[in-house]
């Protein structure tokens, strides 16, 4: 079996690659503002650019592939979770 199909690997990688995607919607939100391309409340979009970065530091230190059911579970609510905070804090930035 080549390590390319193995399922632990395939799952590992999916998991880095949402984290890199939270994480570059996070960067991106956070030049947009820097730069006032979009005018949004700093203080708002702050927040919740601190509690997206807790959330991806948490899931890279205690989310791992091999890990039971309800820690997956708990996984991915918590990437739901921090998903809706990203989307939540911009939005509520950009229109305030």
């Amino acid at each position: 079996m080549d390590q390319g199909s193995d399922p632990a690997s395939s799952c590992e990688i999916a998991e880095m690659a949402k984290q890199r995607r939270i994480g570059l919607s996070a960067l991106l939100i956070t030049i947009l503002t820097v730069t006032q391309v979009v005018p949004a409340q700093s203080l708002i979009v702050t927040l919740a650019l601190v509690l997206t970065c807790l959330s991806v530091t948490t899931m890279v230190i205690f989310f791992g592939p091999m890990k039971s059911l309800l820690a997956h579970k708990v996984y991915f609510y918590l990437v739901v979770m921090t998903c809706i905070v990203l989307a939540g804090g911009w939005l509520e930035g950009a229109l305030a």
